[in-house]
């Protein structure tokens, strides 16, 4: 009678080395997907950051034009010059609805809004993912 033979087959080597690499490539999606989630909670940060600067300025006396400008200036070079940005300073009604890169949603009735989109880095469902921001700036 034989004696029973020790050790792992190829086969199993295989399955044990694809189980690693599938491991690691899930380690490292992940990785990727939080390090894009936490560039996008910062680009959201500095434009409520720049955002509230803007309403201080405004509520402090200086022309909300001029204000609009130099938020504008500000957070471009924030956000880097590579960042599509569109903004705008208007009066609006209601802010159910956020602003759309496509149109920033102004209805020229009520208080003084200010409207922020911006472009997102990679795509989601094939299409271009954006950011948007509102905030109330004056009564």
């Amino acid at each position: 009678m034989a004696a029973a033979e020790r050790g792992f087959s190829l086969v199993d080597y295989l399955i044990a080395c694809a189980l690693v690499t599938g491991g690691f490539y899930a380690l490292a999606t992940t990785q990727l997907r939080s390090h894009a989630q936490l560039r996008d909670a910062e680009l959201q940060t500095q434009v409520a950051l720049h955002a509230e600067s803007l309403r201080e300025s405004v509520l402090a006396g200086v022309a909300p034009e001029a204000a609009h400008a130099l938020f504008r200036q500000q957070l471009q070079t924030a956000l880097g010059e590579d960042t599509p940005l569109r903004t705008a300073l208007c009066a609006e009604e209601d802010l159910a609805v956020p602003p759309d890169w496509q149109a920033l949603g102004c209805d020229a009735g009520g208080a003084l809004t200010l409207k922020v989109a911006w472009r997102l880095a990679g795509r989601q469902a094939g299409a271009l993912r954006y950011g948007s921001y509102q905030l109330r700036v004056g009564p």
